[in-house]
């Protein structure tokens, strides 16, 4: 297995780990869908140590927010 590292906005993790989009609206659900099938991620597997949160630029809106650093992971 190999990786790879992005900062996400921590809103969205609920989305991409579990599939709860509850949390978002409408247009972040769509930004997200939107990220994922540009990206062929659909069915990765993703992690985040759930403890550590930095003010970065989120890799789905573009925007500064609090991110988490999240892990996918794929066969090489």
């Amino acid at each position: 297995m190999d990786y790879y590292d992005y900062n996400i906005g921590q809103h969205f993790l609920p989305a991409l780990i579990n599939d709860d989009y509850t949390g978002l609206d409408d247009e972040e659900h769509a930004l997200l869908n939107s990220w994922l099938e540009d990206n062929e991620m659909r069915a990765s597997h993703w992690t985040t140590d759930g403890e550590s949160s930095d003010f970065a630029r989120c890799e789905i809106t573009g925007l500064m927010s609090d991110c988490a650093t999240v892990r996918q992971y794929f066969r090489k």
